[in-house]
């Protein structure tokens, strides 16, 4: 009866965490069609993942490993590829289980091993070793990121309109009045919901920041109505060591304030 409870639980608990986007409405930026190479690559556990691969154009430049956000997926945000590629950076956009064309349902654990997975596509298929590789997670991809840089030597680090924990940032949306449209009165009736939950994924970024080796770079904007900045200001404090940015303007549905500093730190690894 307890396994049955617990199982419950998870996947109440998986539903009200994850709202992963499947379709793409987006085509391609005609800048990128020809920069693209769509791959498919296996997680540990055999899930057939989707994901973008961009060649460096100067091998002495990082590829950057790219974690999307909640309810994205690979095509969503393409600006930051661009970017990139336009700076003969090397991108590799990693797709996770259940969202976009990567198969599967999603679940913390399941999500780590995918973007594991990645690095270790990045390593043996392309030959890119770790201290190649720059790790940029997203608003939850920041979280993702913070995990995997745990593990790995990185040659930096970039957590961009990150939370501290999972239920922070519920918290502060359910308390800030949060008007954006992805969380409705549904949603937020579930995050409330999910406080009598005893959850067991958590995206526990603040805990893992000391953990990070890598040099790292922390960037929020104080207009983000999703995640409060002073969650990357408490992020970077614990870590101690972070190039803290903070932008007075931008948003949490685009990365536009963000590009010149992150392009500004790249240079400086």
């Amino acid at each position: 009866m307890k396994k049955l409870i617990s199982k419950i639980l998870h996947k109440l608990e998986t539903r009200i965490i994850f709202y992963p986007m499947r379709k793409y409405y987006d085509e391609m930026i005609p800048e990128l069609e020809k920069l693209v190479e769509e791959i498919h690559f296996y997680s540990e556990d055999k899930i057939k993942l989707n994901a973008w691969y961009i060649e460096r154009t100067n091998p002495n430049k990082p590829v950057i490993l790219y974690c999307h956000g909640q309810a994205e997926h690979i095509a969503y945000f393409q600006k930051p590829y661009h970017v990139l590629a336009e700076n003969s950076y090397g991108v590799f956009a990693a797709e996770y289980r259940g969202h976009g064309k990567s198969i599967g349902t999603p679940s913390e654990n399941g999500i780590y091993s995918d973007v594991e997975s990645a690095v270790n596509f990045l390593k043996n298929e392309k030959g890119i070793n770790t201290e190649d590789i720059v790790i940029w997670g997203r608003s939850l991809g920041g979280a993702i990121a913070a995990e995997i840089a745990t593990k790995f030597n990185f040659r930096g680090v970039i957590l961009e309109s990150t939370f501290t924990t999972l239920k922070d940032a519920a918290q502060y949306i359910i308390n800030s009045g949060c008007d954006h449209p992805i969380f409705d009165a549904r949603r937020k009736f579930l995050f409330r919901l999910a406080q009598y939950i005893p959850g067991k994924q958590t995206f526990d970024t603040v805990s893992k920041i000391q953990k990070i080796k890598s040099p790292l770079m922390i960037a929020h904007c104080k207009n983000d109505v999703i995640i409060d900045y002073r969650m990357a200001q408490k992020n970077a404090e614990t870590h101690g060591n972070a190039k803290l940015f903070i932008a007075e303007e931008g948003s949490h549905d685009h990365s536009d304030w963000a590009y010149d500093e992150i392009l500004g730190f790249l240079e400086t690894l």
